[in-house]
């Protein structure tokens, strides 16, 4: 009966150079979060979103052509964005564009439109120092990277 109760008092003592030898559960690793852009950065990106919708809204097509990207324009003439700006696209509120997404000269801003609850996504990149909409396929008001 001793021997009973000092098993009992011993046995979790007993145990714990086991304990180190079982498989510890991991928890899924969690990606480290986007870094924040600095507030210059987004302001910029923003503001180059903003200005080109802004002179495609006023029939500045050639300024709106200017803020793409090299690439977008080697991809398609003047005359074609032109002749495609003239068909008119969506309303966007303007004023309401915010930074979506960033990732070293790569940005999008976010565009809200106007006659619904949708938005649009316009992609960015740095040439430069400059930010430059990137318009590789779809119409000049709703570029597509």
């Amino acid at each position: 009966m001793i021997r009973f109760r000092l098993l009992l008092i011993f046995l979790p003592f007993l145990s714990l150079p086991l304990a180190g030898c079982a498989r510890r559960m991991q928890l899924p690793i969690r990606p480290p979060a986007k870094p924040v852009p600095r507030a210059a950065t987004a302001k910029e990106a923003v503001k180059a979103a903003q200005a080109y919708i802004r002179h495609l809204q006023a029939g500045d097509y050639s300024s709106a052509y200017a803020l793409t990207s090299e690439e977008s324009r080697r991809k398609r003439s003047i005359e074609e964005f032109e002749r495609a700006a003239r068909r008119g696209g969506t309303v966007y509120d303007v004023d309401g564009a915010r930074p979506q997404f960033w990732e070293g000269d790569k940005a999008s801003v976010a565009l809200p439109h106007v006659e619904d609850p949708a938005w649009t996504e316009l992609s960015l990149v740095k040439e430069k120092g400059q930010w430059k909409i990137v318009f590789l396929s779809g119409v000049p008001w709703s570029p597509q990277p």
